[in-house]
């Protein structure tokens, strides 16, 4: 069953029924001269569980102080955008995965498409 949104999308630019999805988004702390900083990765497959590269990945990021901004990526041979965010402030961060872009690809939000957060202490 196509998801509506994708079969527009489709439809409009001639794109295949090829889907894909966030398999995942890990996070990792690291400290450099007493800051703290977050790296993320998305991780972009294909229905099938392959990697795609050269995807448009763009996430939306809330800080604890309550500002938000946005970070654009594409992902790399092996389907993986990097983000960096640093001197990151104790608190409650909260990641999104706003939107994954590809020319030959529909985006297919899935339950691994959800926000994902962080907390620190």
């Amino acid at each position: 069953m196509y998801d509506e949104s994708c079969l527009k999308s489709e439809l409009a630019l001639g794109r295949s029924n090829k889907k894909l999805h966030v398999d995942a988004l890990d996070v990792v702390t690291s400290y450099k001269d007493d800051q703290q900083h977050l790296k993320l990765a998305v991780s972009i497959t294909d229905l099938a569980g392959y990697p795609v590269f050269e995807s448009d990945v763009e996430l939306v990021v809330d800080s604890p102080d309550g500002t938000k901004f946005s970070l654009k990526n594409e992902t790399n041979t092996y389907g993986i955008a990097f983000f960096d965010i640093k001197n990151v402030q104790k608190g409650r961060w909260e990641v999104i995965v706003f939107n994954v872009d590809h020319p030959d690809y529909c985006y297919e939000k899935s339950n691994l498409a959800k926000p994902w957060s962080i907390t620190y202490v």
